[in-house]
Parts: structure tokens; C-alpha cells; sequence
């Protein structure tokens, strides 16, 4: 039963791979943010972005970490300039983890999913996705905060759209379904894709209250003329 399961596996993946190659062609990168309508008028209230922010980098894996998770790494140095300028208008100085990455699966939900699923798995299935090639758009910089303590703890991101990386929760639901995982252990649609920029105390989570989607939109982001 467990290689009839495994023969099985390989063949949802690889009817995956075939649908993305077919449409790699079709696919295209969106380098513009909603928020400006065209790349030579300067919007003076926008944080420029940095077009590296899309180039390609490797994927890192995440198995070893204390809370395992699934991820998209992204160029750290825009991620930086956007920090920096972030600092500038919010007066403060925020701490960061030294990288960059949109996570596709939470630690929370490996939680739910290790019963049937190993890191090594959703890693396999990540890369034969093309994890690292998918398209996504930045929207705008968001900030979600806390009240602890008689303090305001901050976070912030960039908000992204990334339906391709929605696809591929769905490929793994399939996978965890497959395998008897419970339906309502993992909701492939409750995703909120983002890049965290930095955070004053500590990064703030669903947990904390604070959703990380457009509707946290603080500042507009622009990318540069290349």
C-alpha cells in the first residue's frame, strides 16, 4: 500500500510539472506595483523597489530549522534598501534576520501536515515547481502592530500577490489528502504571501492578531527603471 501511495504521488507531481511546463511560456513576471501607473513618474511618496527583487536565487532549505517551513528566498539587498528607507520615514531601526523569503508553508502548518508529509517531501515538490522561477507582484509596504506590555510592537512587509504559490499549497493539500491527512488540518487558500522587512521587537504573526494582506497597506512601492 505504502508504494502504491508513493507510485501515486509521483504521478500527481509529475502531471503538475507537465501542466507548469506548459504554461512556462505564457508565464511572465509582473516588475510593477499597482500603486504606480507608469515607471518614469516619480511618485515622491513611494519607497523605490530595486528589479533584483524578482531576479532568481537559490532555494534554501528550511528542514533543519527549529520550526520547520517551506519558503521562496528573494534577494536580500532590496529587501534591505526597503528597510532602510522604512527606518527613514518611520524614525526607528528595525532588526532582521539577515535574508529574505516569501513562506508558502508556516511552521504552524507543518505542524498539521508532518502526520503524513516530511519537509524532504514539500522541499521535492517545491523544486520540481520551480519554486524559485514563480512569478509574483509587489503591492505595497504593510505594518501590523501589537500593544505588550503598555508598548506598540511593529512589524513590517512587503505585501505580494503570488497566485502560482497559492497552486502549489493546493498540489500539496492534494498530497496531504492523498496520503489520509485530515481535510480541515490545512487550508491551501488561508495564505497571505509577504516579504518580511523588519520588526522592532520581534516579527508579529496570525497569532498576534496581525494579517499580513493588502488591507495592511501603510506605504506605496515603486519599483526602479532598469
Amino acid at each position: 500500500m505504502h508504494v502504491l501511495l508513493k507510485v501515486f504521488t509521483k504521478v500527481i507531481i509529475g502531471s503538475i510539472i507537465a501542466c507548469s511546463v506548459m504554461n512556462c511560456a505564457q508565464k511572465k513576471v509582473i516588475t510593477k506595483s499597482p500603486n504606480s501607473t507608469n515607471l518614469n513618474s516619480i511618485n515622491s511618496s513611494a519607497i523605490p523597489v530595486d528589479p533584483d527583487i524578482y531576479k532568481k536565487i537559490a532555494f534554501v532549505d528550511n528542514s533543519k530549522t527549529a520550526a520547520p517551513y517551506l519558503s521562496m528566498s528573494i534577494d536580500f539587498d532590496s529587501i534591505a534598501a526597503i528597510r532602510k528607507n522604512v527606518e527613514k520615514i518611520d524614525r526607528l531601526v528595525l532588526q532582521n534576520r539577515g535574508e529574505a523569503h516569501i513562506t508558502v508553508i508556516t511552521p504552524p502548518e507543518f505542524e498539521h501536515l508532518k502526520s503524513v508529509l516530511t519537509m524532504e517531501l514539500l522541499n521535492e515538490v517545491a523544486l520540481l515547481n520551480r519554486i524559485q522561477e514563480t512569478p509574483f507582484e509587489v503591492v505595497c509596504v504593510g505594518r501590523g502592530q501589537l500593544k505588550e506590555d503598555k508598548k506598540t510592537l511593529s512589524t513590517y512587509y512587503v505585501v505580494v500577490d503570488a497566485p502560482e504559490l497559492v497552486s502549489l499549497r493546493h498540489t500539496i493539500a492534494t498530497l496531504y489528502k492523498t496520503r489520509g491527512g485530515l481535510v480541515a488540518g490545512f487550508n491551501p487558500d488561508e495564505f497571505y504571501p509577504h516579504i518580511t522587512v523588519g520588526f522592532t521587537d520581534r516579527d508579529l504573526h496570525q497569532s498576534d492578531g496581525v494579517v499580513k494582506s493588502k488591507v495592511s497597506c501603510l506605504i506605496d512601492i515603486q519599483l526602479k527603471a532598469q
